[in-house]
């Protein structure tokens, strides 16, 4: 199954950060906290606390509210939440949403929808995954693929059951062959 890779994720956050750093956030926290459009949307300022360096998620469809650590990256500026958003909530518009439209509301999914499906476009992503909820995919598949048990990326995504985990487990034949022929190697 075919996700977001993390050079594709990056070079969304980059393409954004040239138009617009309210986007540029929205696509790191949306992937590092593996949230829905809805739920990226939906963020308050009340959500973020800097001095502790966290975010709770409010997830829908009846998922788990969690709260998680905003991810610091010292190599990679455009990846550090804590830096991106100090930058951000200095700029931003008054209001109780994170990431408001004009009018100080929540920006409506569909136009967010519109707004990453541009950069999707421009960072030549294949239609498929030219929407923002390819990055929730792309969090729980890159977690699991890198070490991340199934427990710790169940909690991670709100789910409540495993089965709603379950399909991040998909590998293709490459990594398939790859691990095998590591595991026989150690005989």
């Amino acid at each position: 199954m075919k996700r977001l890779t993390k050079n594709e994720v990056e070079t969304l956050v980059r393409l954004a950060m040239k138009d617009s750093l309210r986007d540029a956030v929205m696509i790191a926290m949306q992937f590092f906290h593996g949230m829905r459009s809805s739920e990226v949307c939906e963020l308050r300022v009340a959500d973020i606390d800097l001095r502790t360096s966290s975010v709770i998620v409010r997830r829908l469809k009846g998922s788990l509210t969690t709260t998680q650590a905003l991810h610091v990256h010292k190599g990679k500026p455009h990846l550090d939440e804590v830096k991106l958003l100090r930058r951000w909530q200095a700029e931003k518009p008054a209001g109780e949403y994170l990431f408001p439209t004009q009018k100080a509301s929540a920006m409506n999914p569909r136009s967010w929808w519109r707004l990453f499906n541009g950069y999707a476009v421009a960072a030549g992503i294949e239609s498929r995954l030219a929407k923002p909820h390819s990055l929730k995919h792309a969090a729980g598949t890159y977690l699991l693929r890198n070490g991340a048990d199934l427990a710790t990326v169940r909690q991670h995504l709100g789910h409540k059951s495993y089965q709603s985990t379950f399909r991040y487990l998909g590998v293709d034949d490459a990594q398939a062959s790859a691990t095998a022929q590591t595991i026989f190697a150690r005989m």
